[in-house]
């Protein structure tokens, strides 16, 4: 299994607590803070991850809404689902008030926002 890790670069610190449970359970995980090389396309590097996933995460908060990467990202994933891509769809709510995006609003999410709720969360 493969996941891909949407998020704002802002939200760091709880993706990486994600990434690294995830890592832990020996799952494949792309992050482009830590899987794209100095000097590779990064449009290029987040389409092939994005195609080459079982599951593509979508961490929504504040943050979120202002980043135009994540954006570019649930775009490049709902084309993939719309033209016949099997990949799972999960928004993450990071926030309470976070407003998810419009084409992940049809895609039940989970809820991180309370951080004590984390193993319980993760292991669905």
């Amino acid at each position: 299994m493969s996941i891909f890790l949407s998020y704002a670069y802002r939200d760091n610190d709880v993706i990486q607590k994600v990434r690294n449970h995830l890592v832990h359970n020996q799952i494949d995980v792309f992050d482009d803070r830590n899987d794209i090389a100095a000097g590779a396309s990064l449009i290029r590097s987040i389409n092939d991850a994005i195609d080459h996933s079982d599951t593509l995460l979508f961490f929504i908060s504040g943050n979120s809404e202002k980043s135009i990467w994540m954006s570019q990202e649930i775009s490049l994933a709902i084309n993939k689902k719309m033209n016949g891509g099997e990949a799972t769809l999960i928004p993450i709510l990071l926030e309470k008030n976070a407003k998810t995006p419009f084409f992940l609003k049809d895609y039940l999410y989970l809820d991180l926002t309370d951080e004590s709720n984390f193993d319980a969360v993760m292991d669905k």
